[in-house]
């Protein structure tokens, strides 16, 4: 959400060195520090405004940029609608991040995904008993979005696994 909040701001114009230095690691190696970074230039404002373009309804900022509240169908509906919501100037960059996510944090659902031949598109977190994951999945002209997010996870491999799990369910 932060993505498509500065992707947003920055409409027509090419992004900056700064901008680029921020966003390229926040969404590739979710990389916490980019993250705050861009919440701080952005704010809660940039989750309210996304998720309402995005058509979410349970979104609820909290004052901090990693405890926003959100449900797993928000998430599929954010990515979903991404291409409409990233500015077209735009779009090439926001997918070759989101499809560039480092090889470490490709769990879950991106290896099921393309082991089935899927076009992956998506972007996780964890922290300490949550792991969760969205994904736009593109096949042969069709899109689908998947999201799932756990919570009491014991371990960061549990959670890595639940979200395999279900996204080959999902996908069989």
């Amino acid at each position: 959400m932060l993505l498509v909040a500065a992707l947003r701001h920055a409409a027509d114009r090419p992004l900056s060195a700064d901008e680029t230095r921020r966003l390229t690691p926040m969404i590739t190696a979710s990389d916490n520090d980019a993250a705050r970074e861009v919440y701080d230039r952005y704010g809660d404002d940039a989750y309210t405004t996304v998720g309402r373009a995005a058509g979410m309804r349970h979104l609820t900022p909290v004052g901090a940029p990693f405890e926003v509240r959100i449900t797993a169908a928000d998430q599929a509906r954010l990515f979903l609608r991404i291409d409409r919501l990233v500015p077209k100037r735009h779009r090439t960059y926001a997918r070759a991040l989101l499809g560039g996510i480092v090889k470490p944090q490709r769990w879950g659902i991106a290896p099921v995904a393309e082991r089935r031949g899927f076009r992956v598109s998506f972007k996780g977190g964890w922290r300490k008993g949550i792991t969760h994951q969205a994904a736009l999945l593109e096949r042969d002209g069709r899109r689908v979005a998947l999201a799932v997010l756990t919570s009491d996870e014991p371990t960061l491999a549990y959670g890595q696994a639940t979200l395999a799990g279900v996204a080959a369910r999902v996908l069989n």
